[in-house]
């Protein structure tokens, strides 16, 4: 890094990009430092500039950085032991203060457009640089899907929650336009969709959508053959879901472990009657579904002394808990398991597998906690397991459908405990600092966390 008059004169402004880069630049101080003081700010308008000189410049390449960038490339390739330099060439870069270019109309000169400041990263992003910028010079026809039109994130689940995600957005990126379906703005503007249940026709509707976001942990709700295939889908991996999903099931195996279901049919009974207590280190408790929300369950509960298992269509090892994958092991899981927590996400291979043969195979009076989706569970089967005794007890947070309909055999079955799928809940700031940091993540390029395989529906 050449030091020159205007280098100083803009320190202030690029200070921070140099912290960033120090280890990577030297600084040098010599003639371009005296050329550009003797050159002045003023010079005929009529006549070649000081900056003709400039236009091709050929530095001496840094033998010394060649050679140890050769060195680590054998380092890293031993098989190119050996190797020799053939040509080496040294060059200029120019960088903004925050090193992103500068591509744009200028203002006070009509006519005069800047494409500018690539910070060295000027071979990879120039192709769509310069449709960019032919598109800003031919005018508002965007034939590259560019523009300067604002990249929109719309909203489109619950309205009370929407407000809030505004108001995050608003002050976590307020570059970001914001809008609530129903006011989608300008549909070519909407770039992110956040919802629960996409609109019909999406593909024609956003036609340039880049990113799809399920607002709750699963993507059950979706039709898959609605959401085009070049854009990817993004499940809500912000952590308040795993957390309240964790307080929910530990309330849940605890209270039908010190049998709360009785108690409560007891009390409506006007009955006090005492029910014998079984120790921690003799309820076995299962957990299928291994994923991030069952391993934090998995966790929690250990902290009581239950013996833990889980079940996994793939295989897993936690500390603590013994592990069963595949269905050839599904049986062995099921008859060690006296509270079964169901925390699969529902697929065409899970739809229905809460039936009457998985409650056959579980110990006599084993107890059910279903926090997945209301299509696990086989409800013939499940109530007349309840009425024979193989099942005990329940502690259902979903149903299919829901709200559940008046006079439902689950609204006044004393054995069930019924909330209304608020085991867990997206927190409008998490999620929405989860959706930004998705968003910077997809624009350069990274791994997306939390994306659907779509073959497997998860």
């Amino acid at each position: 890094m050449e030091l020159t008059p205007d280098l100083i004169r803009y320190a202030r402004t690029f200070i921070p990009t140099y912290r960033q880069r120090r280890k990577g630049l030297k600084i040098s101080f010599g003639k371009p430092f005296l050329d550009q003081l003797l050159r002045g700010t003023n010079w005929p308008l009529d006549k070649p500039s000081p900056f003709e000189a400039e236009r091709v410049r050929d530095p001496a390449p840094d033998m010394t950085l060649v050679e140890e960038a050769l060195a680590a490339l054998i380092k890293a390739n031993p098989d190119l032991n050996g190797i020799q330099i053939a040509e080496a060439w040294g060059g200029t870069i120019d960088t903004t203060p925050d090193t992103i270019p500068v591509i744009s109309a200028v203002d006070k000169l009509p006519g005069f457009f800047l494409a500018t400041g690539f910070s060295g990263h000027g071979f990879g992003i120039g192709p769509a640089a310069g449709r960019l910028a032919a598109d800003i010079v031919t005018g508002p026809s965007h034939p590259s899907g560019c523009s300067e039109a604002p990249m929109t994130l719309l909203y489109k689940a619950n309205a009370v929650r929407g407000a809030e995600w505004g108001r995050h957005v608003a002050a976590l990126a307020p570059d970001l336009p914001f809008r609530l379906w129903p006011d989608t703005g300008d549909p070519a503007a909407v770039r992110y969709l956040a919802t629960w249940v996409p609109p019909d026709d999406i593909a024609a509707t956003f036609p340039n959508l880049e990113l799809v976001f399920s607002v709750g942990a699963g993507v059950d709700q979706f039709d898959f053959s609605k959401v085009p295939d070049h854009v990817p889908l993004v499940r809500m991996l912000e952590p308040k879901i795993a957390e309240s999903m964790v307080e929910y099931v530990a309330l849940a195996v605890l209270a039908l472990h010190r049998d709360l279901p009785c108690f409560l049919a007891q009390q409506r009974r006007e009955v006090w009657k005492e029910i014998q207590i079984t120790a921690a280190a003799r309820r076995r408790v299962g957990v299928m579904g291994l994923g991030q929300l069952g391993q934090a369950a998995l966790e929690r509960l250990r902290a009581f002394g239950f013996p833990l298992a889980g079940w996994n269509r793939s295989p897993r090892q936690i500390d603590g808990v013994e592990c069963f994958a595949g269905a050839d092991h599904l049986d062995a899981f099921l008859a060690r398991t006296d509270i079964l927590v169901c925390l699969l996400p529902l697929t065409g291979e899970t739809r229905g597998i809460l039936n009457r043969h998985l409650f056959a195979a579980l110990p006599q009076g084993a107890m059910l906690v279903n926090v997945g989706r209301g299509g696990h569970l086989v409800e013939p089967d499940f109530l007349a397991a309840l009425d024979s005794g193989q099942i005990s007890a329940a502690m259902l947070d979903v149903a299919d459908p829901e709200p559940l309909p008046a006079g439902h055999a689950f609204w006044q079955h004393e054995k069930i405990i019924l909330t209304p799928h608020i085991a867990s809940m997206t927190n409008p700031e998490t999620a929405v600092r989860f959706v930004l940091d998705t968003i910077v993540r997809h624009r350069r390029g990274e791994p997306l966390p939390g994306l659907v395989d779509r073959s497997r529906g998860y």
